[in-house]
């Protein structure tokens, strides 16, 4: 009698990435370290096929035994390379970007000719300038949750393509700053880690205001809440 593989357990962080991944034919995992994501969402059907991609070596011979290991070689793909450099998205594929700076993050989108169907991002710092770069690049933030993984809170981001603003840029986009900042999704839910966001977010929100004095309104509308529910821990 043969034992089924070992798989390996998605981190807190990785299994709110997975989550957020709604039904698609292929997901690119880019910057994917050892495949753990892909794996999942190929063994749940959530994605018929994927492609684990990293721009080291070193992970994409990791990724491969583990993609052999759990019998999925002929559902996913692995590739060395740059962000999205050589890979061809289809409509209906997606993108997910985990553990990178919203900068890079935009950087490597920056080269699709048009939005594919989803976009699945876990930025570890400047979610201000991915969500605008997001709102003046035709696609529309649908949902974003949060998880705490050890000590820090992070921020999950899902856009879907949608109808842009032709006025639109960069410096106009169609959310306000607060918005841009705390993420318009997170506003109007307030998920339960969001007094605890708002004060992680806060720290940086504080120390970036001496450069971006607009900064100011948005330490604001934090401490407004804030104040509103003081029992937040």
């Amino acid at each position: 009698m043969h034992k089924q593989p070992r798989l390996p357990v998605l981190s807190a962080r990785l299994e709110a990435v997975a989550s957020l991944v709604a039904p698609c034919a292929r997901v690119f995992d880019i910057g994917t370290d050892h495949a753990f994501l892909p794996i999942e969402l190929v063994r749940r059907g959530i994605c018929q096929s994927a492609v684990a991609s990293d721009i080291r070596p070193g992970p994409i011979a990791v990724a491969r035994r583990n993609i052999l290991r759990a019998g999925l070689s002929d559902r996913i793909e692995t590739a060395v390379t740059s962000g999205l450099q050589g890979h061809e998205i289809g409509p209906d594929d997606a993108v997910a970007l985990s553990g990178l700076g919203g900068l890079e993050m935009i950087d490597i989108l920056a080269v699709l000719p048009e939005p594919c169907s989803q976009v699945i991002l876990q930025p570890q710092k400047s979610a201000m300038e991915l969500r605008l770069w997001l709102v003046a690049n035709q696609y529309r933030i649908d949902w974003e949750d949060l998880v705490q993984d050890r000590e820090r809170i992070y921020v999950i981001i899902r856009a879907v393509p949608g109808k842009a603003d032709p006025s639109n840029t960069i410096d106009r986009p169609d959310m306000s700053l607060a918005e841009a900042v705390l993420g318009p999704v997170l506003l109007r839910e307030k998920p339960p880690l969001f007094g605890p966001y708002l004060k992680q977010v806060a720290r940086h929100v504080q120390s970036a205001s001496r450069r971006m004095p607009e900064l100011t309104d948005v330490m604001a509308v934090i401490h407004e809440w804030l104040d509103r529910t003081p029992e937040t821990e």
